[in-house]
């Protein structure tokens, strides 16, 4: 390779660009690629092999520097102030240990840029950015940036108070209540659309919650959706202790609807009173009326789930759309157990819940990753013509955005256990719960067939001493 060419590869991105794109030639002198990379080599078929190395070389960097001038443009975006001003002071760094990460993880505050690079981004170490996303730092930029959704009850108290803030805020302030309303009408309108069944269920939710959440970060950009796992839950779901979802306080989302006709939700910030639901769900109060008698699906019941193979994608998706999510819906009751469910502000960590669910069946293979919707042709209802390619992979998704789900420590039991079959857990351990709900069957128009092919499913993810009767596999009140 040329001295020019060797030289071009210590000057800055933009320049290098320029110096290999122009034209599509290389260096100031004009000569085409394959010259450039000729010269200074005789002919013959004896250099044959190393020109094409040489070429292939080439090639490759070209495409480095396309992604590398890419992630620049996101950096000049995403430091500084809001509106691009870059005169924050040099950052304080602060080193944190995470136990889901192996690289060496720093949290760095108001990062500058200098000339096109970050002071204080350490090579190949993790920054976490002022919008608390993960980045990697690489070559003094930030890439691969990524928002990270967190389970609801194991986040801070200040980080909870933050989310129901933004959603108060884009519920009930004008400069966002227009949207907020749109879209969870949306939902309401197109129900019975498809968005409910195999083909579109899982990536139209997860579209869905993305809307959802670029509008809460309008508000406050390090706001991510939470999820909140009703599996780990199972036995006591509806406590209100400081943690729990349903606290009263400032932190969680209020408990039970009262036991009258109305079903208002009376404690919390999403009171009667206080909050509305979205007025095509009617503008009054949010309504919950809490399964008092039973219990959401367990987690020996998801990992059974998650161990289903990629080519039985239908007995998967069958089970995570009736067995679980269909049923803990009209566990919730109320406005959950509704054609209004998506104006109750539970409804995304529930199906952040169920995204996660599919984002970890996914990661066992590419096969998994793809099954089924690669041949789904048809575009996702009221997206715009999007088909479920666009959001297959959580780390690719429309806008650049990429989302990772966080286990908490005490979640990463389980992916001891999912090697485990559900009844190796011991009796003891697993409580009574069901996995099938006869209203919701009704209310999510699921079919005959599909009915009974949840019916045997879920004697799978039944103890073993409770498959037999009526009583633990269907819910019936």
């Amino acid at each position: 390779m040329d001295r020019t060419l060797r030289r071009s590869f210590a000057i800055p991105t933009a320049a290098k660009l320029e110096l290999f794109m122009e034209d599509g030639q290389l260096g100031s002198h004009g000569a085409p690629a394959h010259e450039a990379v000729a010269e200074g080599h005789n002919s013959g078929p004896e250099h044959a092999a190393t020109l094409l190395q040489e070429m292939e070389a080439i090639t490759a960097e070209v495409q480095t520097l396309k992604e590398e001038a890419a992630a620049q443009i996101d950096v000049l975006s995403m430091v500084g102030g809001q509106d691009g001003d870059g005169g924050a002071p040099v950052p304080e760094v602060v080193e944190e240990e995470h136990s889901d990460e192996s690289e060496h993880h720093v949290v760095s505050r108001d990062l500058i840029c200098y000339h096109g690079f970050l002071t204080g981004c350490v090579e190949r170490s993790i920054v976490t950015d002022r919008c608390g996303q993960r980045c990697r730092c690489s070559r003094g930029r930030f890439v691969q940036c990524t928002r990270v959704r967190r389970e609801f009850t194991t986040m801070s108290r200040a980080d909870r108070e933050k989310y129901v803030r933004a959603v108060r805020t884009v519920s009930t302030d004008p400069r966002y209540k227009t949207d907020y309303d749109s879209m969870l009408t949306q939902h309401k309108t197109i129900f019975n659309s498809g968005i409910h069944q195999r083909d579109f269920f899982l990536p139209w939710h997860r579209w869905f919650m993305l809307q959802y959440e670029n509008l809460l970060r309008r508000v406050d950009c390090t706001v991510t959706v939470p999820y909140w796992d009703w599996s780990v839950a199972s036995r006591s779901p509806w406590r209100r202790r400081a943690s729990d979802l349903w606290f009263p306080g400032n932190s969680g989302f209020g408990g039970n609807g009262e036991q009258t006709t109305e079903q208002c939700v009376t404690s919390g910030p999403f009171r009667r009173g206080v909050w509305n639901v979205v007025p095509s769900a009617g503008g009054s109060c949010l309504r919950r009326q809490f399964n008092l008698t039973d219990n959401p699906p367990d987690s020996a019941a998801v990992a059974e789930v998650l161990r289903i193979p990629h080519l039985q994608f239908d007995s998967f998706e069958i089970a995570l759309r009736i067995n679980l999510h269909d049923t803990v819906h009209c566990f919730i009751g109320g406005t959950m157990c509704s054609f209004d469910s998506a104006a109750a502000p539970e409804f995304m960590l529930h199906h952040g819940f169920v995204d996660k669910i599919w984002t970890d069946w996914q990661r066992r293979s590419a096969v998994h990753m793809h099954a089924h919707f690669s041949s789904v042709t048809a575009p996702m209802p009221g997206t715009n013509q999007l088909r479920t390619t666009a959001v297959l992979n959580n780390l690719r998704l429309p806008g650049g955005v990429r989302v990772q789900y966080q286990n908490p420590p005490r979640l990463q039991m389980r992916s001891r256990f999912g090697a485990l079959r559900a009844n190796s857990f011991g009796q003891a351990s697993r409580g009574q719960f069901s996995v099938l709900s006869e209203i919701a069957i009704i209310l999510f128009n699921v079919s005959k067939i599909e009915v009974e092919k949840a019916r045997r499913l879920g004697m799978r993810l039944l103890p073993t001493r409770r498959r037999s009767g009526k009583r633990n596999l269907i819910d019936t009140s």
